[in-house]
């Protein structure tokens, strides 16, 4: 799996990555008939993924740009230095990094992620295509981070934190920090579901339901890479 995604965090560590199937988790009710986990424990993923789409999709990002007549004189210098700038401010949402980017105030001061590439220092923010920021303020069809952290449990000693990360269509899965000396490897889902069918195993026993894209998997990189930069914070 080859996955596009600037972080080198400097919280004293690297941080390594591995990719597993995931987790579905919950089971409750709503009340007002909306669906829950228990009901999406039997939904397979569309091929058709809702909109916005994660920025982080490179892949789609690029599929749009091209329908939508964006010509890029560079298009890989100019999307990687996109998404080097995107990881210095900390993944803001897209409308406040757009603005940043022109250079007009936001409504509050960013938090640029601790990382070695935020850290250096000397360098002109680079100039990025009128076009691109054109599109990216006005469209609709991308978000910095269409998923959200459910639930975070930390161990007694600190070591591991678990992620529940819910997807915008409504299946959570699992993302796992694990801390050693010196190094950081987080644990990261590429499938809803899991398809060897071990019945001592809840994700086993839902069988597959989906995978994730490109996009989907990198965004547990940035909510575990925010955890990591609040910690050094604190």
């Amino acid at each position: 799996l080859s996955l596009q995604y600037p972080l080198r965090l400097r919280t004293g560590s690297y941080l390594s990555v591995s990719c597993r199937s995931c987790l579905d988790v919950g089971s409750s009710e709503a009340a007002d008939g909306t669906a829950t986990q228990s009901s999406l424990r039997d939904a397979m993923r569309s091929n058709d993924r809702s909109s916005p789409k994660p920025i982080l999709d490179r892949p789609a990002l690029e599929k749009a740009l091209k329908a939508n007549g964006v010509v890029l004189k560079n298009p890989d210098r100019h999307l990687d230095v996109f998404y080097q700038q995107l990881h210095r401010s900390g993944y803001p949402p897209l409308p406040e990094f757009i603005a940043e980017l022109r250079g007009k105030k936001t409504g509050g001061p960013l938090t640029p992620m601790s990382s070695s590439i935020s850290r250096r220092q000397g360098k002109r923010r680079p100039q990025l295509p009128k076009a691109l920021l054109d599109y990216l303020e006005h469209t609709d069809d991308f978000e910095v981070c269409t998923s959200n952290v459910q639930l975070a449990q930390t161990s007694s000693n600190g070591s591991t934190t678990k992620l529940a990360v819910e997807l915008q269509d409504g299946h959570v899965v699992e993302s796992v920090l694990m801390r050693h000396d010196g190094r950081v490897t987080i644990c990261v889902s590429s499938q809803v579901g899991c398809a060897m069918g071990c019945t001592f195993c809840a994700t086993g026993t839902m069988g597959i339901k989906g995978s994730l894209s490109s996009g989907e998997i990198l965004e547990q990189l940035v909510h575990g890479s925010k955890i990591l930069a609040q910690g050094s914070n604190d």
